[in-house]
């Protein structure tokens, strides 16, 4: 054991999987997600109650133009990381999130009572693309610092300080929200991922790939690409069959959550009126559900991935997604449609997210960053856009209530899990071909 592992790492090892030397590499990285996810999730609670201001035309709108959002930010972060090493790029997106977090606190709280209507809409929007890259460049980076072992056996663990920080947010925002005021937990989030940075610079001291310095040349994949120019991450999708296959399981993802959360957004509008409840209700319910997200992270979820294979383990999220519609069918009660929402997003964090972020510790730095960056914000908001005005779609066009929604989205679970499955079998195939890939010819000797 290294020196530098004491009592609690010996504790840690008899309960979940951490080899000798991972010790502080697996802390660190959960104190890092603990921190991007304790600052979102004291924004999460204002920004869906600021969401519940207008009807669900104006939340689709909302999420319709995260997605242009999303357009714009892209090709400035694709340019970023073809210029600039990790080591200034990471910390170059927080702290410009962190610089407009402060411009929103100062326009939201001495900012004329007329432009909040406007602002709300804004913000949604901005914390909504907040969320996708603070998260995405976090994922990019475990999946270039972890190997495809340590990665089934630890990205379980270290989703369990995402948990952790999901819980805490939504704590402070459950308590404080009502004493201090919405727009004063701005500062807080700002000061958080200002922490996440410093703690991001500890975990690349102390972790590197053995394989990034011993691994011999191949004549290349297209998912072993390193290099390319600001649009080659999108490009790179379109020529892997493996990176499309991400893409479609995260549009079917998406669209699937986005269904589950109008549904939920319409029955806490209906049902609470008073700005600072809602906030108040809607922390508690990600409380509730990062509470038990984390007890199977803590125990499970390592063992599952290993046991079952990436696959399996992609699927389990599109079967809860499955039994919350059918039981939302049933009986489209308050409790019924939180409760599915509920469920869908434990088997987001303890099951479909850690399994689908493995899938990246195969491929070269150009899927890593850029592709990974394209897939997780704009693939992802596009499934939101295209869920938003389907649910928008059926229940004011189709006239189906929340229970015939529900069991007409009963084929989009069904595909998802064909596509989980699907993305097990090519993941197995990409890592036989890398295997397979001739060694480079040695270059002549210069004359």
């Amino acid at each position: 054991m290294s020196e530098h592992e004491g009592g609690l790492a010996k504790l840690l090892r008899r309960v979940v999987d951490v080899h000798r030397g991972e010790f502080a590499a697996l802390v660190l990285s959960c104190a890092y997600f603990f921190c991007i996810l304790t600052s979102y999730y004291v924004l999460r609670p204002v920004r869906d109650q600021l969401g519940l201001v207008g009807g669900q035309e104006d939340l689709a709108h909302n999420f319709t133009g995260t997605l242009f959002a999303m357009l714009l930010a892209n090709p400035l972060y694709a340019w970023i990381v073809t210029r600039w090493p990790r080591k200034r790029f990471i910390p170059f997106v927080y702290r410009f999130f962190i610089a407009y977090l402060l411009v929103f606190f100062a326009l939201m709280r001495f900012g004329p009572a007329e432009w909040q209507i406007w602002m709300s809409r804004v913000f949604f929007v901005w914390v909504s693309v907040f969320n996708l890259f603070i998260v995405a460049v976090f994922w990019s980076l475990l999946a270039d610092l972890f190997t495809l072992e340590q990665g089934k056996r630890l990205f379980g663990l270290v989703s369990v300080g995402g948990s952790l920080g999901a819980i805490c947010g939504s704590s402070l925002t459950a308590l404080l929200a009502k004493p201090l005021g919405p727009v004063n937990l701005l500062i807080v989030s700002a000061v958080l991922l200002e922490v996440a940075v410093w703690v991001m610079h500890a975990l690349t001291r102390v972790k590197s790939k053995p394989e990034e310095t011993v691994r011999p040349a191949r004549r290349a994949l297209p998912e072993d690409a390193d290099q390319g120019g600001v649009l080659s991450g999108i490009a790179l999708v379109f020529r892997s069959p493996y990176l499309a296959w991400i893409c479609l399981y995260m549009l079917l993802g998406s669209i699937a959550g986005t269904i589950l959360y109008f549904e939920q957004a319409a029955v806490v509008r209906a049902s609470i009126t008073d700005a600072a409840e809602r906030t108040a209700v809607l922390a508690r319910i990600d409380l509730v559900v990062n509470i038990v997200a984390l007890s199977i992270q803590l125990f499970l979820t390592g063992r599952i991935v290993k046991k079952i294979g990436i696959g399996p383990t992609l699927a389990i999220q599109c079967t809860v997604f499955g039994l919350a519609l059918a039981w939302i069918g049933i009986s489209p009660a308050l409790f019924v449609v939180a409760g599915g929402m509920a469920l869908f997003r434990v088997g987001h964090y303890a099951t479909s997210r850690p399994a689908r972020e493995a899938l990246f510790t195969v491929v070269g730095r150009e899927a890593k960053y850029k592709s990974k960056g394209f897939i997780d914000t704009f693939v992802y908001r596009f499934g939101d856009v295209v869920g938003a005005w389907l649910k928008v779609g059926l229940g004011s066009i189709g006239g189906l209530g929340t229970q015939g929604i529900a069991l007409a989205s009963l084929p989009i679970a069904v595909a998802w899990a064909g596509v989980g499955v699907i993305l097990g079998r090519k993941q197995k195939a990409l890592i036989r071909r890398q295997e397979e890939a001739a060694p480079l010819p040695a270059e002549a000797p210069g004359r």
